[in-house]
């Protein structure tokens, strides 16, 4: 209930909603490259 409601106030707010999910998205992004970099650290691929 409480997400549906996060939802709703949210939607009021379009173009916030979509910046907040773009940077997540982003920071997602961010993240995988740091794992790649570490698990080819780890193999001694660099």
């Amino acid at each position: 209930m409480i997400c549906l409601q996060v939802r709703v106030n949210m939607s009021k707010n379009w173009d916030l909603e979509q910046e907040i999910f773009t940077y997540l998205d982003n920071l997602q992004g961010k993240i995988n490259e740091v794992k790649q970099l570490r698990e080819k650290t780890f193999k001694g691929e660099l």
